[in-house]
């Protein structure tokens, strides 16, 4: 499965989850998790099927401010010298 059709597949998820009750959305998130455990699925599959869970399953506050901490690290940084 490529990036897009795991976005594609998360996006339709998530707005199926908005019209289910929290009860059942948890119901829903422990599905896909169970999915996720399970040995016989692809290993990129199933890192696919935690994703879209515990983005559901998280409280949208803490996903963005692990998103904000994430975009403030450097994750480049040019390194000075040598030989003068």
């Amino acid at each position: 499965m490529n990036n897009d059709t795991a976005r594609i597949v998360g996006g339709i998820y998530i707005a199926l989850c908005t019209a289910l009750s929290p009860e059942s959305v948890g119901i829903a998130c422990d599905t896909l998790r169970r999915f996720a455990n399970n040995p016989d699925v692809r290993p990129e599959v199933r890192r696919i099927y935690g994703l879209i869970a515990e983005s559901v399953d998280r409280p949208v506050d803490e996903l963005k401010a692990e998103i904000e901490q994430f975009e403030r690290q450097s994750h480049f940084e040019v390194i000075t010298g040598g030989a003068a």
